[in-house]
């Protein structure tokens, strides 16, 4: 008789513990978000340290709401990369706004338009995956520009209706009453630009108003009530961000990189920096000193022959 041992090696991982999630001693949520390491605000009631791997992600508590400068942040993804925000919408009228309207009057003119910006650090960039630039108006068009150093480049939609309301179609955004199209990747520095053709002189007597705005995916359906009077001032939007400022042999290299214990380093999509992933089989914030987190055991298999 032949025994044959199979030595097996299992890897239990436990659900990813909080405790590693915020430095020691920092503020670990803010109104219900919680606040996760490279992010971090103030200091360390333990070791009086920053509580943020950099600068870049500082952020604060203000009243039960976080904010990333003056950016609200409604929830933070280690796993992504990402931020999901609250970005404001563009919009520009003529004549009369609606009711309770933050958007610029344009009495005599609208052509020129009005602007939303977006200052970032090089560490953020608009998700060219997870969000859409809309434009919603008849006669309207609108810009997202994007600032990176000495270049410059935008992209952008436009609809036109001529006066005729018949085209327009309640959740339909296919270039009439309301026109989208996809972001290119690194998007970063971003201004978004709402215009009028003609000062809506050929549909004042039904939309008066042009708005232009970056939202998140499945989080904006057309209305042609909207082209009366958009009932949002702020949308929400996928951010990504990365760390480091350069790519990950760079900073293995200058003994700078972030990953911690069983992590991966991935150089960022967006041509800046680079993200920290938990290796297979682990998990937990591959950015904190304590790393990924996972418990091996062995067991024998004894198969008899």
């Amino acid at each position: 008789m032949k025994v044959l041992v199979t030595i097996i090696t299992l890897l239990v991982v436990g659900a990813a513990g909080k405790e590693n999630q915020t430095l020691d001693g920092c503020q670990t949520e803010c109104g219900g978000v919680p606040i996760l390491f490279p992010f971090g605000a103030g200091k360390s009631t333990t070791t009086g340290k920053t509580c943020f791997l950099e600068d870049t992600f500082r952020v604060t508590c203000v009243n039960g709401t976080l904010y990333s400068g003056e950016i609200q942040v409604l929830s933070i993804n280690i796993v992504e990369g990402q931020v999901d925000a609250m970005v404001s919408v563009a919009g520009v009228c003529v004549f009369s706004p609606p009711p309770g309207s933050q958007y610029i009057i344009k009495n005599n003119d609208a052509d020129d338009g009005s602007t939303v910006g977006l200052t970032s650090d090089y560490s953020f960039s608009v998700s060219s995956k997870d969000n859409k630039f809309i434009t919603v108006g008849c006669d309207s068009y609108g810009y997202l520009n994007s600032f990176d150093d000495d270049t410059v480049y935008s992209t952008g939609c436009l609809t036109r209706c001529y006066g005729n309301t018949e085209k327009v179609v309640d959740g339909s955004c296919s270039g009439i009453g309301c026109c989208q199209v996809d972001i290119p990747p690194g998007m970063r520095n971003i201004s978004i630009k709402a215009f009028s053709f003609e000062n809506f002189n050929r549909s004042s007597w039904f939309n008066n108003c042009s708005y232009s705005f970056v939202v998140k995916n499945g989080n904006y359906t057309f209305s042609k009530s909207h082209l009366e009077n958009l009932p949002y001032k702020m949308v929400p939007v996928v951010i990504d961000w990365s760390v480091g400022g350069e790519t990950c042999e760079a900073s293995r290299n200058r003994g700078t990189n972030a990953c911690k214990g069983n992590s991966t380093c991935v150089n960022s999509d967006a041509g800046y920096g680079y993200r920290c992933k938990c290796d297979e089989g682990f998990q937990g914030n591959p950015y904190h000193p304590d790393g990924c987190t996972g418990n091996s055991s062995i067991i024998m298999k004894l198969l008899y022959a």
